[in-house]
């Protein structure tokens, strides 16, 4: 578009309403709308398909490299994410990976050098972006009347943050911090 803007559609998992998001997308494209879809990956791989041919950006959330702790923090397995993230890695279409860093939950170097593992093996490979935790949703889980988990919680140190960047980048991955 003349703005530079465009249309960027997220969710929960908007994969998972793949033939709206494709039809919206195609639709963008018809006005020379860019599109860009943000995904944790956790859905069929035949969503992905549908919705590639009208997409320019790709935003990519991976929240753990560890199988079990993924299971742990999110209820369901990291292997069809991976999966997913391999594949469209080798899409064509631009792609970052990001990861919401969250102090004593995936925050280790440990996990953050397994990202960075994970993401030079990858097609390209894409940039990575991290996000620090913010406790912006705690309002509105208290307005709907449901425990806040995280409320614990304090945003990571700027400082921890570029250690964390530098990691990435000593594998040779483009890396910022948001």
């Amino acid at each position: 578009s003349a703005s530079g803007g465009g249309v960027t559609i997220s969710g929960g998992e908007p994969a998972l309403q793949a033939g709206f998001a494709a039809r919206l997308l195609e639709a963008c494209h018809e006005h020379s709308i860019h599109t860009a879809l943000e995904t944790c990956g956790y859905a069929p791989w035949t969503a992905y398909q549908a919705i590639l041919p009208h997409l320019d950006q790709l935003i990519f959330d991976i929240k753990h490299l560890d199988a079990d702790s993924h299971t742990r923090l999110t209820g369901v397995s990291n292997a069809l994410v991976l999966d997913n993230a391999r594949r469209l890695a080798g899409s064509g279409v631009s792609m970052t990976i990001r990861m919401p860093v969250i102090p004593g939950r995936n925050d280790s170097e440990e996990n953050v050098l397994r990202l960075a593992e994970f993401v030079a093996g990858l097609a390209g490979p894409p940039p990575v972006e991290l996000l620090p935790y913010h406790g912006y949703g705690k309002p509105k889980y208290e307005r709907l009347g449901r425990d806040y988990t995280l409320s614990d919680l304090e945003p990571p140190k700027r400082e921890g943050m570029l250690r964390l960047r530098d990691l990435v980048r000593s594998h040779g991955v483009r890396c910022e911090v948001a």
